[in-house]
């Protein structure tokens, strides 16, 4: 049995998903030459409802920890902005 969420995205319904960008460190400033290069930390929460569950029908587990390659993630792409 394929307990993978992975290839399948949840497109019945409209998701919200909250994008929180964190600067962390300039590493080069030119103003002269409109460059600018940073390290930055990007943080994607939404919820799925299809991993839902009442967590009285688990012994009372409520939480569970997954790695990102199991379940569907957003596709996201940050390029020169």
């Amino acid at each position: 049995m394929d307990t993978s969420l992975k290839k399948d995205s949840p497109k019945k319904s409209r998701l919200q998903i909250e994008i929180t960008i964190q600067l962390l460190y300039i590493f080069n400033l030119d103003m002269a030459q409109q460059y600018l290069s940073t390290y930055i930390e990007l943080a994607l929460t939404w919820q799925d409802v299809r991993l839902a569950w009442k967590p009285e029908n688990f012994d009372e587990v409520s939480t569970i920890w997954v790695h990102c390659d199991q379940v569907w993630t957003p596709e996201n792409i940050v390029d020169n902005v």
